[in-house]
């Protein structure tokens, strides 16, 4: 019962997200139009979310992580 109910309450969640959402771009499309002045407003998300998803979600601390280890067993190895 207790699974049944976590799903309805993320389905709800993820419906109503869905709808703001599209609400939302309706909106923009109404006060910006289809112009560059549209496109400089997309632009100006665009690159702070591509930073954010970059470093902030771990993409490189990943990489970082994976080459400090590599760095550490060549220098055990070497040395």
């Amino acid at each position: 019962m207790n699974l049944i109910k976590s799903t309805g309450t993320f389905s709800l969640f993820v419906i109503l997200s869905r709808i703001l959402g599209y609400i939302r771009d309706f909106f923009i499309a109404i006060y910006l139009g289809s112009g560059p002045i549209a496109d400089a407003f997309f632009v100006a998300f665009r690159i702070p979310n591509t930073f954010r998803r970059l470093f902030a979600e771990g993409t490189f601390c990943l990489v970082k992580k994976k080459l400090k280890n590599l760095q550490t067993q060549y220098l055990i190895y070497w040395s």
